[in-house]
């Protein structure tokens, strides 16, 4: 898999030779400097449409279907960081850093998403890359972003993850469950601990919620290995 990665980063270097035709086809040239005036215009715009997309068919849309439909909205960034190839998302910030603005139709930008999918990788790397550059408030405004649903990273740490550990043992689980929530708190400022989404639960209640059948099956699997 690590090898693919490879691969994927060597044939993306060979594309973006020419930036704006390999990433945008015949759109406009992209924005090649973090702080262009307009870029907050730009993504406020782009939010509103998706978040407006999202609405309409949300009653009309099985949950499967809206999750196709997230997925086909993505750009490459999201897509990598998704799959968390960082080979591609290194090569895609520096090639076009506003990539890394851009968000999915579910309002969901490169931190939320990688977050979302357990991609530790992408999420370091991408600090270490705003470290470099002195651009700390760049990564804080990123990694406090919320989806179409309030959702910040914390809600979405807390929700099981269709990635999982490759870990057997709901036990197991469950530790490594709780160390990536903790993780995730340790990006975000300590209010957002009890910061509520749209159905006015917190990150913890809803870890709690959505691990419930899970610590019982630890506790039984805890008492059947003993």
């Amino acid at each position: 898999m690590k090898q693919k990665h490879k691969w994927c980063s060597q044939l993306l270097t060979i594309f973006m030779k020419k930036t704006r035709d390999s990433y945008l086809g015949d759109g406009g040239k992209p924005l090649l400097n973090m702080s262009e005036p307009n870029i907050h215009e730009i993504l406020k715009v782009t939010a509103t449409l998706k978040s407006e997309d999202a609405k309409k068919s949300k009653t009309s849309k099985t949950e499967q279907e809206r999750k196709a439909e997230t997925l086909k909205s993505e750009t490459p960034i999201l897509t990598a960081a998704r799959h968390g190839i960082v080979e591609m998302v290194n090569v895609l910030v520096n090639k076009i850093p506003s990539s890394i603005y851009e968000t999915n139709l579910e309002n969901k930008n490169i931190l939320l998403v990688a977050v979302e999918n357990r991609r530790t990788i992408v999420v370091e790397s991408l600090k270490k890359w705003f470290e470099k550059r002195n651009a700390k408030p760049q990564f804080d405004n990123l990694i406090q972003w919320v989806d179409n649903e309030n959702n910040t990273v914390l809600h979405l740490a807390a929700t099981p993850s269709d990635e999982d550990w490759n870990i057997s043992g709901a036990a197991l689980q469950i530790m490594w469950d709780i160390k990536w929530f903790q993780y995730a708190k340790g990006l975000v400022p300590e209010h957002f601990k009890v910061r509520t989404n749209k159905e006015n639960k917190t990150a913890r209640e809803i870890f709690k919620e959505k691990h419930k059948s899970l610590v019982e099956s630890g506790t039984q699997w805890l008492k059947d290995t003993s």
